[in-house]
């Protein structure tokens, strides 16, 4: 029997990337697909609705739309607007860390329902560039930064000259604080990028909950990770929305720092 492909997009609010994933599941039923995050940077959060499809159809994935779509926290709703191809936003607001966030999607006579909560904002006191050892053209970012003493996770994106190059899931840099939890981090390496002297990068440092941060981490396992054709069959990335669809929602906090690139530091 043809196994179906589900393909979940995921948005960052540093661009909109996309990951193509491949689940096992036991039947080829279409499969509602749900992604969404809010963040405490003024944006347009968006939440996306798709359907899965069978392994051998190569279109895009079929939208979702006419379906409500609310994120509630302890003090607003926001009623998101659908802006096409099953794409629905807030508007231009931010979230607050240590707020929690609930997402409800009532579609197709199914209620869907996640929830998650900010993380506090990280801190960047600063970045420096080095020349990667390795590869001539190629600069390591260096973070210092005081880590704090709780359990954290960590992404980190660039932006290039006020562009994102981050534009993908297997691109950011993922990480726990097992090893540094609690430390001064004093020139930790957290990313590394083309550059030329002159060039205006930016360091995008994102906290984000530990359950999608396994979540992230499952799928590029099966992803970025798994290109061995003796892996053992994919498995579903492990979602938190209620109700019998896959995918996640998340509540994110980042903070941004910029330096401009020189040959010598």
């Amino acid at each position: 029997m043809k196994q179906p492909v589900i393909y979940i997009f995921l948005f960052f609010i540093l661009s909109s990337c996309t990951e193509k994933i491949e689940l096992d599941l036991d039947n080829t039923t279409p499969e509602i697909i749900i992604e969404g995050s809010i963040s405490n940077y003024f944006d347009n959060h968006r939440v996306t609705i798709t359907k899965s499809q069978d392994y051998y159809n190569f279109n895009l994935p079929e939208a979702v739309e006419n379906a409500e779509v609310q994120i509630i926290s302890q003090q607003d709703t926001f009623n998101l607007i659908e802006v096409g191809e099953g794409v629905y936003i807030t508007g231009n607001i931010r979230g607050i860390p240590g707020n929690t966030y609930s997402l409800v999607v009532n579609t197709e006579n199914h209620i869907f329902f996640a929830q998650s909560t900010m993380p506090p904002e990280p801190v960047i006191d600063s970045i420096k560039f080095e020349p990667n050892e390795d590869e001539p053209d190629v600069f390591d970012v260096l973070l210092y930064t005081q880590e704090p003493p709780e359990d954290n996770y960590y992404y980190w994106g660039l932006m290039k000259d006020r562009y994102p190059i981050t534009t993908s899931l297997g691109k950011l840099r993922f990480a726990n604080d097992d090893l540094i939890n609690g430390n001064y981090l004093s020139g930790l390496i957290v990313h590394a990028i083309e550059a030329e002297p002159g060039s205006r990068v930016t360091l995008i440092m994102a906290s984000i909950p530990g359950d999608y941060f396994n979540y992230c981490l499952s799928i590029l396992k099966e992803t970025k990770y798994s290109d061995s054709p003796f892996e053992p069959a994919p498995s579903n990335p492990e979602t938190n929305i209620k109700g019998g669809a896959f995918g996640f929602f998340h509540a994110y906090s980042e903070t941004r720092k910029t330096r401009i690139v020189r040959s010598i530091n």
